[in-house]
């Protein structure tokens, strides 16, 4: 079984790995890192609870290019509270690299969330209907 050591990670992205005490990469994390990490594109499919998020959030946060204060990654999901289960481990992720992360659902104010996201480096998530939203308000300014 591979080791996260033998990634290409930055130190910061290490040592939030070992904060959330995780050692060694899932069987899908094993596969997906080093090719998204390389800049593939990717279908991976795993089963509940086998580190998906890690398996794209790793190589997410590792592209994004911290000098750049625009939203460089988005991340749709099914529902508010994947949303929000993703935002978590993502943003531990992100505050690594002192980026920032934002989340847009529904049930929260829109005006909050809208000033998180257009100041966000790293990454947004949110159902889909937000995100026609923002783009139909051409809130989301390309880089």
């Amino acid at each position: 079984m591979p080791s996260f050591h033998d990634f290409l990670l930055q130190p910061a992205t290490r040592a939030v790995l070992a904060t959330m005490e995780i050692i060694e990469p899932t069987p899908i994390q094993a596969e997906a890192i080093p090719a998204l990490l390389a800049g593939n594109d990717l279908v991976g499919q795993s089963a509940t609870g086998s580190g998906k998020t890690l398996a794209y959030g790793i190589p997410l946060v590792e592209r994004v290019a911290r000098d750049k204060r625009v939203v460089q990654a988005l991340v749709l999901v099914p529902t508010r509270e994947l949303a929000i289960q993703v935002d978590a481990v993502l943003g531990k992720l992100a505050s690594g690299r002192r980026l920032s992360t934002a989340l847009l659902v529904g049930g929260r104010p829109y005006g909050k969330q809208l000033a998180g996201w257009t100041s966000c480096g790293c990454a947004c998530w949110t159902r889909q209907i937000r995100c026609w939203i923002v783009v139909s308000r051409q809130q989301l300014k390309r880089y």
